[in-house]
């Protein structure tokens, strides 16, 4: 992964630290992923990149330490916590944009 260093606004630096974090994770999940499951049954419930469904029938786990079991459930919380996070903080910054569009709308007079 390649990590850029360019002098840009606040704005642009956070949401870059979001994509570098969320890739990292991905990769994260993937090697979790790769821990339990055979890389067949893996395609199949990888739909859209980042979207997973539940395979068809009760694949067979690649091991059965609980150890790796633990780690693979803690990181698909941690990814529900994150993603819960996200889904916040998008929703405040839309009504902030709703709220300055409003602002400029009257203050202006523009519709």
């Amino acid at each position: 992964m390649e990590v850029h260093h360019h002098s840009h606004g606040l704005g642009h630096k956070w949401t870059h630290y979001l994509y570098e974090f969320f890739m990292l994770f991905l990769q994260m999940i993937f090697n979790s992923l790769n821990l339990l499951f055979d890389p067949e049954v893996f395609d199949k419930m990888n739909i859209y990149d980042i979207e997973f469904v539940r395979p068809p029938g009760n694949p067979k786990l690649l091991t059965k330490e609980k150890a790796v079991i633990r780690n693979f459930l803690s990181d698909v919380h941690y990814l529900k916590t994150v993603n819960i996070g996200q889904i916040g903080w998008f929703k405040k910054q839309r009504q902030k944009a709703r709220m300055i569009v409003e602002y400029l709308q009257k203050e202006y007079k523009v519709d």
